[in-house]
């Protein structure tokens, strides 16, 4: 399965996507996200000292991270949306 599918599967339910970037080029940032259709999309100008790069350890990316209903972290380090498991967890959570 992948991105595409995982998100048409949950589209109808609350779960929300969001793509963080810590690229160091905003220009090339808005074009991918542009460019992939990326809806809530967001650039991480303070990249080497925020809470992603210092607690988490987010030093590249695709690195996907599970939130829950309230905000907090539920996974860290999520599995790809290619990942079957990805369904199940995101299942659990609703």
């Amino acid at each position: 399965m992948n991105e595409k599918l995982v998100k048409e599967k949950f589209k109808n339910r609350k779960v929300t996507f969001i793509y963080q970037s810590i690229d160091a080029d905003s220009i090339k940032w808005k074009k991918a996200a542009t460019m992939y259709g990326l809806e809530n999309s967001f650039l991480i100008k303070n990249r080497f000292s925020s809470f992603l790069q210092k607690d988490l350890k987010v030093t590249s990316i695709p690195r996907y991270l599970l939130y829950g209903k309230t905000g907090i972290i539920l996974h860290s380090n999520a599995p790809r949306p290619g990942d079957k498991s990805i369904v199940a967890l995101i299942e659990k959570e609703l």
